[in-house]
């Protein structure tokens, strides 16, 4: 899953994130913000994401970060940033 942290009048990614790991546990969550000092972009894991991406980005940038966290198993990897 692909979130943006915020989303104004709405649930935001964190939110949406734990709900949907309520369902599934191991899906794989990545983040994406043009806030790159939110305190959820700081601590992905506590967050309970995998990967962040900081906006503006590009499809090769979005693509990798997408490939790196499908490759890494959650908890025995650090988590996968572009650019924070």
């Amino acid at each position: 899953m692909i979130s943006d942290l915020t989303a104004p009048g709405g649930r935001g990614g964190a939110e949406a994130n734990a709900e949907i790991r309520r369902l599934d546990p191991r899906i794989r969550t990545i983040v994406s913000s043009g806030y790159s000092k939110d305190a959820v972009l700081t601590d992905l894991r506590a967050h309970g994401f995998d990967a962040v991406i900081p906006k503006p980005y590009d499809i090769a940038q979005l693509t990798a970060v997408v490939r790196r966290s499908l490759a890494a198993r959650r908890g025995s990897a650090p988590p996968v940033t572009a650019g924070v």
